[in-house]
């Protein structure tokens, strides 16, 4: 076909919240763009860069063939933002994506997709890890043998735990080994 390579994206503008971290947070498509006649498959290949480095350190996805869209999750994209570019939680940064078509027929040039933006405002993630520690617990003030929670898959920063506390004090530390950072009993009762 002659249909000219366009990429689109779902939304233009994202504030990313952490509690729809398995969901589905932009969908990039995009149309089959040209063979230039040849009748050869087209494969794709979809980047993803902060705006104005002019893709010179993308993301990038290798789609394969007859692929027209891809989906990013929330999680996903918000390690992209902090990771990738170190951006900063809850301040914007703006991101390009395009396309690139290469027909599989000997000769043919690469077609590339004018970039869409994209606005994003990353969150900062909570700890994946939670520990117990205090002489109310069962393995006492030993930071590096703290008593582990567990983590709540569907909703980030809930943990659980069941076991018999000793009267007595506790905190909650996110890393094994560290006293810092912790959550300690606040000013107000019923507080951290």
């Amino acid at each position: 076909g002659n249909t000219p390579l366009v990429i689109a994206a779902s939304k233009e503008t994202l504030v990313l919240n952490e509690k729809e971290k398995n969901g589905e947070a932009l969908v990039l498509a995009w149309t089959t763009g040209t063979n230039q006649g040849t009748n050869a498959s087209i494969g794709y290949t979809l980047q993803l860069a902060k705006q104005g480095t002019n893709f010179s350190d993308p993301v990038s996805e290798d789609m394969g063939t007859a692929v027209y869209s891809y989906k990013f999750t929330t999680g996903k994209l918000n390690e992209i933002a902090l990771a990738k570019y170190s951006a900063v939680p809850g301040t914007t940064v703006a991101f390009e994506a395009r396309v690139i078509a290469q027909a599989k027929a000997a000769g043919l040039e690469p077609e590339v997709s004018s970039p869409v933006v994209i606005n994003v405002v990353p969150y900062e993630p909570v700890s994946t890890t939670l520990y117990l520690i205090g002489d109310a617990t069962p393995n006492g003030w030993d930071n590096a043998n703290a008593t582990p929670l567990t983590a709540v898959e569907e909703e980030p920063g809930v943990f659980t735990w069941t076991g018999l506390l000793m009267p007595g004090e506790f905190k909650f530390m996110t890393t094994l080994g560290e006293w810092l950072p912790t959550y300690n009993k606040g000013t107000e009762p019923g507080t951290l």
